[in-house]
């Protein structure tokens, strides 16, 4: 990734009781909080990824940057990001600007977007 506005394309998913997650983006199935974590890992040491979490195609705020330092891998997380969001909203991963590739589905790096919701409204 060596550009801006690139969407995260997220390989496999783990679980999706209702589908809510498709073309690399989750889609609020009800009005309510919800929480987010994101952990991203890239094997380009001298590299530097820039993340944000979208919400409807605009950035929340809510952002990841994570710079290598020349060890054998660089990784970085947003342990939890809480938003209100209204059913139909739509939530993705998008590089601001970012030099290195995202890695996963690997057996020693991965990357990640897990979210749940924490309360109906």
């Amino acid at each position: 990734i060596s550009s801006s506005g690139t969407t995260i394309a997220w390989g496999t998913e783990v679980l999706d009781a209702n589908s809510d997650f498709a073309s690399n983006a989750f889609t609020a199935p009800v009005t309510g909080y919800y929480g987010f974590a994101l952990h991203v890992t890239s094997t380009q040491v001298a590299a530097t990824l820039d993340l944000a979490v979208f919400k409807n195609g605009a950035a929340t705020g809510h952002v990841l940057t994570v710079v290598g330092s020349g060890s054998a891998y660089l990784d970085g997380s947003l342990p939890v990001v809480l938003m209100s969001l209204t059913a139909t909203d739509v939530i993705s991963v998008v590089t601001t600007s970012s030099t290195g590739t995202v890695r996963g589905d690997a057996s020693s790096y991965y990357s990640c977007l897990s979210g749940w919701l924490l309360a109906d409204v």
